[in-house]
């Protein structure tokens, strides 16, 4: 099992990594006119926390707190809400990373559903969103939107990022 994994430095793949997160932010801002893609997790955050799996030597704090300060201004929310949520989810992936790295991508996806549940719930303490019927199967089917979108972000970028260190 642990030939899937090879050790990416963050100078082999800078180039991949500040694309994946404006790419991110960029489809999240369309999620913002268009109320039946508002099912989309905020991208960002998954991106981080991927790269904080596959970048071991980086802790990826500072990253999360500049895109969650992004978010607030795109949201136009309290300046450092986002940040807050980002810093949390981020530092509870640290925490576990290396052992989240070794199950398998199916099991990794639940534990990213876990932790866009608790981004949801705790979203919802700090901003209580007026839901209508509607709007509140929205909101709470993100987390496992996020979870089926977890497989297709693994595949992807570790295979541009495994692509890209062996060149």
């Amino acid at each position: 099992m642990s030939d899937k994994f090879q050790e990416i430095e963050f100078h082999q793949v800078k180039f991949l990594v500040i694309t994946s997160y404006i790419v991110g932010i960029i489809i999240n801002i369309f999620s913002l006119r268009e109320p039946l893609l508002q099912i989309l997790p905020p991208l960002a955050l998954i991106l981080v926390l991927f790269w904080s799996v596959q970048l071991l030597r980086n802790s990826h704090l500072i990253t999360a707190f500049i895109l969650g300060l992004l978010y607030d201004a795109l949201y136009q929310t309290l300046l450092g809400s986002h940040a807050l949520l980002f810093v949390l989810l981020t530092f509870l992936m640290l925490r576990i990373r290396l052992r989240f790295r070794s199950y398998r991508v199916w099991q990794q996806s639940l534990i990213i559903g876990f932790y866009l549940l608790l981004y949801q719930f705790l979203f919802s303490l700090f901003f209580a969103p007026s839901l209508h019927e509607e709007m509140f199967w929205i909101y709470w089917l993100m987390p496992f939107v996020a979870a089926l979108l977890w497989p297709l972000v693994v595949s992807l970028l570790r295979g541009l990022s495994n692509r890209i260190s062996t060149l």
